[in-house]
């Protein structure tokens, strides 16, 4: 379990890092974060719901296989508890 969860961590820092610069990087996010009302911010918003998503439903999987404590709420996106 704990090699998908870095696999996935590692996949979009790697591709974060590999693809933009740091300025570019902090424009887009400072784009996407501040500009809800506007069609960038609105994919990124999309985007995150996705991903939250899919993360959610692999806890699910983990759950049914016993790999993830039966207490932890999939549907959870705050990531305030410990798996």
């Amino acid at each position: 379990m704990d090699a998908v969860f870095l696999a996935l961590i590692f996949c979009g820092y790697d591709h974060s890092l590999r693809h933009l610069t740091k300025e570019m990087w902090r424009t887009a996010m400072s784009l996407a974060l501040t500009g809800a009302e506007r069609s960038i911010g609105q994919r990124y918003n999309d985007l995150g719901q996705r991903l939250a998503q899919q993360l959610g439903d692999l806890v699910s999987d983990l759950q049914q296989r016993g790999e993830v404590r039966a207490d932890i709420d999939p549907a959870d996106s705050t990531c305030q508890r410990n798996v």
